[in-house]
């Protein structure tokens, strides 16, 4: 009967570590997405907006207020790259689209 409870107890114990150690793995996963995704917001506005104050310093600088999950940033790069598409823009325009 002690070794139930005990062997019950580890078991709970493990299960516990386990749960903890994926859900670490998970944030790191989303962690490295949301990297991935700032990087590559950063190169399309840099690339889009040449002549403007949309690069790398405004990203950093909106990352905590405007980009501080991963959809935001994917609906950000969505829009850009939905602007950046259109054949009928010039780089002023397209500058103005984003504004």
């Amino acid at each position: 009967m002690v070794q139930q409870a005990k062997d019950k107890k580890e078991a709970e114990e493990r299960a516990k570590k386990e749960e903890a150690v994926a859900a670490a793995a998970a944030k790191k996963a989303t962690d490295i997405a949301y990297k991935n995704s700032i990087k590559a917001l950063i190169a399309l506005c840099t690339e889009s907006f040449k002549g403007t104050n949309f690069d790398r310093f405004w990203v950093e600088g909106n990352q905590r207020r405007h980009f501080n999950n991963l959809a935001k940033v994917t609906v950000c790069l969505d829009a850009i790259a939905e602007i950046k598409a259109r054949s009928d823009l010039d780089q002023a325009g397209i500058n103005a689209a984003f504004d």
